[in-house]
């Protein structure tokens, strides 16, 4: 997946270990924690790419949408 550098670097400064943490013990530990998060990025990218702001272009899938609400939890992880 090829990020532009705007949103590599928000990728890439963004901690992702209290999201890991939760997918594993509270949401889904039988699922790969790793790719899970590989997929709402992915699907973060896709909607910052198509500026799909107010979500009416793409929906995530169940998993995704868990992330997002774990995602949600940690505001202080977020780059603003």
């Amino acid at each position: 997946m090829s990020f532009t550098p705007v949103a590599q670097r928000v990728m890439n400064e963004f901690d992702w270990s209290n999201i890991a943490v939760m997918i594993k013990k509270k949401h889904f530990p039988q699922i790969n924690s790793d790719r899970l998060l590989e997929e709402f990025k992915k699907f973060l990218f896709i909607k910052f790419i198509d500026r799909d702001i107010d979500g009416n272009m793409y929906s995530p899938s169940f998993f995704v949408d868990e992330v997002w609400h774990i995602f949600m939890l940690f505001p202080k992880g977020r780059i603003y």
